[in-house]
């Protein structure tokens, strides 16, 4: 686990990391009074940002066990940030560029901070695949959730359709599948969404009918195809999980299924191109 805590006599927050065997370790600083943990591996290495010294910048870093903390740079500007990690080391986040202007960026060891650029003016990275693909936001007047991979580039993967058309990219798996929210219709709390690799599903869309669950954020996704995040269901705000299950020998099936404080059930079927090449169409039902 990483993360921030306060340091003794209430001086700044360090970044820290902890597991059963040691407790919480203080990974420390760049040189300045500050540093924030937001990601682990399973190596145990951890990215997040720090102060330098004269406590002015902040500038991603990557913790490891075996050499400390290392600071990633920036592309050109002030500032930087790491958001994400994968179980190669390579880091996601963001930074200033010599404008000002802040973009993506893909970090690892043998090529250093590579600008991932931007839909428009700015993009903001957060979270890394094994393979190196990486979610987050970019655009002008409205953010628009990304997926960028070496082979592609930065693909905009488009919003749910809401007034603002806006959309956040927070968690990808290794096959590539994004979730985070996206507003929905009129200005108003966002909803949860999935991206397929094809188009951007409403988390809300497909829950069983009759849960009274708003799904409003999603935080994450992992290789079983799991999604968490939060949303609301009466007046109170509670984080959920949805879990896939496979119902049909299908191709190109899917079906999620989730629980939560209250029981949550997502299902979700794809069947294959059809016989004119068009796109195939999604059938959706609820699970009581």
């Amino acid at each position: 686990m990483a993360g921030t805590s306060g340091t003794a006599g209430g001086l700044p927050n360090h970044a820290f990391r902890w597991n059963p065997a040691t407790g919480m370790q203080d990974l420390g600083t760049l040189g300045g009074t500050a540093s924030t943990g937001l990601s682990i591996n399973a190596s145990g290495q951890v990215a997040g940002d720090s102060l330098t010294a004269g406590n002015v910048t902040d500038h991603a870093f990557l913790w490891d066990p075996a050499t400390g903390m290392q600071d990633l740079g920036t592309l050109g500007g002030d500032t930087s940030y790491g958001m994400g990690i994968n179980a190669s080391g390579q880091v996601a986040g963001s930074s200033n560029i010599a404008n000002g202007l802040s973009h993506a960026f893909l970090w690892d060891a043998a090529t250093g901070m590579q600008d991932l650029g931007a839909v428009g003016p700015y993009s903001y990275g957060y979270g890394i695949n094994d393979s190196g693909q990486v979610t987050g936001y970019s655009g002008e007047f409205s953010s628009h959730a990304f997926l960028w991979d070496a082979a592609a580039g930065m693909q905009d993967l488009g919003t749910l359709g809401g007034a603002s058309n806006i959309s956040f990219g927070y968690g990808i798996n290794n096959s590539g599948q994004v979730t985070g929210d996206s507003e929905f219709g009129i200005p108003g709390p966002t909803h949860a969404f999935l991206w397929d690799g094809m188009s951007m599903l409403d988390l809300n869309d497909l829950i069983a009918p009759g849960l009274k669950w708003t799904l409003e954020h999603g935080e994450g996704i992992n290789d079983a195809g799991q999604i968490t995040g939060f949303g609301t269901v009466g007046d109170e705000t509670h984080a959920f999980l949805l879990t896939p299950v496979v119902e049909v020998p299908e191709p190109g099936t899917l079906a999620l299924m989730g629980t939560g404080v209250i029981g949550l059930g997502l299902s979700h079927r794809r069947q294959g191109r059809n016989d004119t090449g068009a796109q195939p169409r999604r059938h959706l039902r609820g699970d009581a």
